[in-house]
């Protein structure tokens, strides 16, 4: 009986880290493109709303990546992304209501040591 509750456990110990990894893998960092722009706490802190793309990413250091766009007649909605500078998972993602800045959001999981 406990052979068989030490493999139970260990099967649901398993089972457990694969579906974690499965939920969590879509929304990983790394299925962002490739890119050299990292954007720090102050960059980050330093946003302001109701700018334009082009001025945060001029402020950022580099172009977003394109997640979304929405169009409703006169309200265009645009979704980007930045990579977070933390380990192993930080993104930002902006919204921008007609080519201002409206939404900012950015979800953080890191590992301090």
């Amino acid at each position: 009986m406990r052979l068989f509750a030490k493999f139970a456990g260990a099967f649901l110990a398993a089972f457990g880290l694969t579906l974690a990894i499965t939920v969590m893998a879509p929304a990983s960092p790394y299925y962002l493109p490739r890119t050299h722009c990292r954007v720090t706490d102050a960059g980050f802190d330093a946003l302001e709303m109701k700018k334009s793309y082009a001025d945060i990413a001029k402020q950022l250091g580099c172009n977003g990546i394109l997640l979304n766009t929405e169009d409703y007649g006169r309200l265009q909605i645009k979704t980007y992304a930045w990579r977070g500078h933390r380990w192993p998972y930080d993104v930002i993602k902006l919204g921008f209501y007609n080519d201002t800045l409206q939404k900012t959001e950015r979800r953080i999981y890191a590992l301090n040591w």
